[in-house]
């Protein structure tokens, strides 16, 4: 699971080229740009998917199988059926990476990327998270989840503010105030 910080996609292409072979799940009908970056991740070997029904089933195939899938965290989804505590605020992101890993029955883990001073990008890769199944009340299971995934990203987000590449608003009720 990735924050979108700083340069996450040179990360991916990093760890690409060394012998990696990670699902993504993306968007569906990326515009303009974002085709350029699929583009990208296709020929560092990553296998793109676009989220879906069909793609969480692949995931979740592809995580029993003991491999790795990759998804994006923090980006605000238009209609969302989930509002998550995001640094306090309720934020209207995606749930799927701990559907996809709940079913798996897998940990998840995050992995962020931060330019440093000298010009230099540093990986960070997480220790195991793993999720608290609730079968007793399913909406709630996820929801504890998501959020607890998101507890773990926000310190990597506070560490280089500035790095944060999420353009969209995640937070619309609070336009104009300052960010978190």
């Amino acid at each position: 699971m990735v924050p979108h910080l700083s340069n996450f996609d040179l990360g991916l292409y990093a760890i690409a080229r060394r012998g990696f072979k990670g699902l993504v799940i993306t968007l569906a009908d990326l515009p303009g740009g974002y085709r350029k970056q699929s583009d990208l991740r296709r020929s560092a070997g990553l296998e793109l998917l676009p989220a879906g029904i069909g793609a969480f089933r692949q995931a979740i195939e592809r995580l029993r199988a003991g491999g790795i899938v990759v998804t994006g965290i923090d980006r605000p989804l238009e209609q969302a059926r989930h509002y998550l505590t995001f640094f306090g605020h309720p934020a209207p992101l995606p749930v799927h990476h701990v559907y996809v890993a709940l079913k798996a029955q897998v940990p998840t883990i995050l992995m962020a990327v931060h330019r440093q001073p000298d010009g230099r990008y540093l990986m960070y890769v997480s220790e195991p998270i793993h999720l608290q199944p609730e079968p007793a009340d399913r909406e709630a299971e996820i929801t504890h989840n998501a959020e607890l995934v998101l507890a773990h990203a926000e310190p990597l987000i506070r560490q280089h503010p500035e790095q944060w590449a999420m353009f969209l608003p995640v937070w619309p009720e609070l336009a104009g105030e300052s960010c978190p």
